[in-house]
């Protein structure tokens, strides 16, 4: 059986398509260029746009799509990686020291001592990146750490956080010079997470050494108690 097919101009296009049989399918394409044509309402006989699209390359491109009612992720995705306690150490002249934290009530437990103090105080931690990490995207970087003077403590606290990228010889690739972002906060509770985000200017699998500094002077009067990080980073 041979279509017929009448097409004719009324905003969008409008797209009639008839059959020997006596068969009509109606309804407005709208103006999107390879836009998929899909059913409107339960009658079967009415015929509408849609947002996804197929290219002539037959590149599908949609804004979501769901499986048995899950999205399926179309663009980038992020893993999150939790450095330990244990993965870290201090160093420089002026080095976070590890020690064992009582609390009140509670188990003692371990945790990166930052001083109060006119002296800036570093701890480090050393990673390679993932094989699906997205080197060209921002890392972003979450540290969790204890307020031992809350709630008597007062003054603002500053956290500096850098990335060093190093090449496989351990030389500092200059050309991967990082942006750093520093955050300062009232430390108002027990338990405080800050957030930080690292750029930098070219793809590379490369050897990352992180650092972790308290800033001095700060207006924070009191220790600062580090518990570990979470480093979230995109996937290719």
């Amino acid at each position: 059986m041979t279509p017929t097919i009448t097409v004719s101009q009324s905003g969008g296009v409008t797209l009639a398509i008839e059959y020997q049989t006596g068969a009509t399918f109606t309804g407005t394409t709208g103006s999107t260029d390879n836009a998929i044509l899909r059913a409107s309402g339960t009658g079967g006989s009415v015929i509408q746009g849609s947002l996804a699209t197929i290219a002539d390359d037959g590149t599908l491109d949609a804004p979501a799509i769901t499986v048995d009612g899950d999205p399926v992720a179309l663009k980038e995705a992020t893993k999150t990686i939790f450095i330990p306690l244990s993965q870290m150490y201090g160093t420089s002249s002026h080095p976070a020291e590890l020690i064992s934290y009582s609390p009140v009530s509670g188990n003692a437990y371990k945790v990166l001592r930052f001083p109060d103090g006119a002296q800036t105080h570093v701890a480090e931690f050393d990673l390679f990146l993932p094989l699906d990490a997205d080197t060209e995207a921002p890392i972003q970087v979450q540290i969790i750490w204890r307020n031992p003077g809350f709630p008597t403590a007062t003054g603002d606290i500053v956290w500096y956080f850098k990335g060093n990228p190093f090449t496989f010889d351990e030389s500092p690739d200059t050309n991967l010079i990082p942006t750093v972002l520093p955050f300062a906060a009232s430390p108002d509770g027990y338990i405080r997470t800050h957030s930080f985000q690292i750029e930098y200017f070219k793809p590379s699998p490369v050897f990352w050494r992180f650092q972790l500094l308290r800033v001095a002077p700060d207006t924070f009067n009191s220790d600062a108690y580090l518990l570990g990080a979470y480093l979230t980073y995109n996937t290719l």
